[in-house]
């Protein structure tokens, strides 16, 4: 057997994985095939392509390094989000008019998107839709997310803006100076959604194989050959969909976002008295911290809390007692309950904080860097990106395809994260607030 990695040693303690039940098998590959579409990565996005791919007709094969879920979608907060990274104005000066808002209203539905196909597909992922409130740190984080606010009320969305007081009503902490909530945000067990994409997409013809690592790629006879250990897929087109876990198999691609590390802890089952005050209905929460918290119930009623992680085991403890010494102080009687779970993986971030969708070689296409928010954007990209891979016009890419785009000095950037989270860490201290 392998030696375990860094990586697989931060996920053996995830509540996801322990709460997920019996995972769906699938074989190796293990001889070759063919296919319309070979789909690399078994993660929210890769299945969700798969899924459609096949509901379209399409002959289907993803092939997943590990299982499927080992990667972000079994790591994640299970926050499904509605919109990106960037406001709904800054997305129409980027894009213009026409795009940027079609970008815009693509962003601003994911969310419903995601449970739309929970539901048609009858996956029992512990979904819930209470809604997502952001919430400021101090006073001064407040205009930009009231500004926020009022872009998406403009575009017919129901955002409302919350002052203190009544954040401490949904959120049942007083550590806030303010916020936002937007009704369409909501909550999934993330592994349990990943496992019930791979079952319906296996339901529908995709033929999925685990612990098949893609090796190398070649062109030959115009589609492409995928080599893993035991076998190959030639396929007409191919989709690379393996986000902060992406490796050196496509030139230039793992240059084009960078891997940070987030880290989760979570409790025992709250007793009732303290589940009835903590987010008293069910919303979840992401905050402005430059190094942000984003924490929510799960369906047992524990405390999730996730932040910043750590990028080698030596810093594995400490990232760990930081999670937990900021639950207490948002919310100060669970102080004394007792920490069950933790677990770590890596968020694909863009410097320009949207996902990137590329066409890196001839008949492969590549979708990678969510920014935080590959739930609701992996699973709602599914269906565009099968299209695509179909023969759909670019134009009607809720992103437009470009080429791949290296970060400038991305090397000396990615070995410099564990200081700039450091640093992030320490502007956070000095702003001031209740929480770090």
């Amino acid at each position: 057997m392998a030696e375990k990695t860094y990586q697989d040693r931060l996920i053996e303690e995830s509540l996801w994985l322990r709460t997920a039940g019996p995972a769906p098998q699938f074989a190796a590959l293990d001889g070759d095939a063919r296919c319309d579409v070979a789909v690399i990565g078994g993660g929210l996005l890769g299945l969700s392509t798969a899924l459609h791919l096949a509901e379209g007709g399409a002959s289907v094969v993803v092939l997943e390094a590990a299982e499927p879920g080992w990667g972000s979608g079994g790591r994640n907060g299970g926050q499904v989000n509605p919109g990106l990274k960037i406001d709904p104005g800054e997305a129409v000066r980027r894009f213009g008019e026409d795009r940027g808002e079609a970008l815009v209203a693509f962003a601003g539905a994911v969310a419903d998107e995601t449970f739309a196909t929970v539901r048609r597909c009858g996956i029992d992922c512990d979904a819930s839709q209470h809604g997502w409130l952001q919430l400021a740190h101090t006073d001064r984080a407040l205009p930009a997310l009231e500004r926020r606010a009022e872009e998406w009320r403009a575009r017919g969305v129901a955002v409302e803006t919350l002052a203190a007081g009544r954040v401490a009503e949904f959120a049942g902490s007083e550590a806030y100076a303010g916020g936002i909530l937007n009704p369409h945000g909501g909550t999934v067990q993330p592994l349990k959604l990943v496992h019930g994409l791979a079952q319906a997409a296996a339901a529908r013809g995709a033929a999925i194989h685990a612990r098949s690592p893609v090796e190398r790629l070649a062109r030959e006879s115009g589609r492409t050959v995928l080599v893993t250990p035991h076998g190959r897929v030639t396929a007409e087109r191919v989709l690379v969909a393996t986000n902060a876990y992406t490796g050196p198999l496509v030139p230039g691609l793992r240059r084009d976002l960078l891997p940070v590390s987030t880290f989760q802890v979570a409790s025992e089952p709250l007793p009732p008295h303290l589940a009835e005050t903590i987010l008293p209905g069910g919303h979840h929460v992401s905050d402005t911290h430059r190094s942000l918290y984003y924490f929510r119930k799960d369906a047992e009623g524990r405390f999730v809390i996730g932040g910043r992680g750590a990028y080698a085991a030596r810093g594995m403890d400490g990232a760990y007692a930081e999670l937990r010494q900021v639950a207490a102080r948002i919310f100060p009687a669970i102080a004394d309950v007792r920490w069950e779970h933790r677990w770590g993986g890596l968020v694909g971030v863009t410097e320009d904080h949207l996902p990137h969708i590329a066409e890196p070689a001839p008949g492969v296409l590549a979708a990678v860097g969510f920014n935080g928010r590959g739930v609701a954007l992996g699973v709602a990209l599914g269906p565009h990106l099968a299209r695509r891979l179909s023969g759909g016009p670019e134009q009607a890419m809720p992103l437009p395809v470009g080429r791949l785009a290296p970060i400038r000095l991305h090397g000396i950037k990615v070995a410099a994260l564990p200081w700039a989270a450091g640093f992030y860490g320490l502007l956070d201290r000095l702003d001031g607030g209740r929480v770090v």
